[in-house]
């Protein structure tokens, strides 16, 4: 048996209307995330929420600030829509 971080969920909410999937690390591996996230393939009833982690010492300001920036200017997060990304939509 396959086990994804998508179909462990299944096991507390069988129809999916109350995951919340949580993508970490969005900086790191862009390629394909905006077609992932946007695709209608997988039940997320609470949908996509993507940010760019604390990186070394950072404080959570510093590091909202660089999320922010990141979505807004890097040529494929940039393309996301602002419901979905950064630290304070997690939060």
């Amino acid at each position: 048996m396959r086990v994804t971080s998508l179909s462990l969920p299944r096991c507390v909410d069988k129809t999916g209307e109350r995951t919340l999937a949580v993508v970490t690390k969005s900086d790191k591996s862009p390629e394909g995330l905006l077609e992932k996230v946007t695709a209608d393939d997988v039940n997320i009833g609470l949908g996509y929420v993507c940010f760019r982690n604390r990186i070394g010492d950072e404080s959570y300001m510093e590091a909202r600030d660089e999320g922010t920036k990141l979505f807004e200017t890097h040529p494929l997060l940039s393309k996301m829509d602002k419901s979905i990304v950064g630290i304070s939509v997690f939060a």
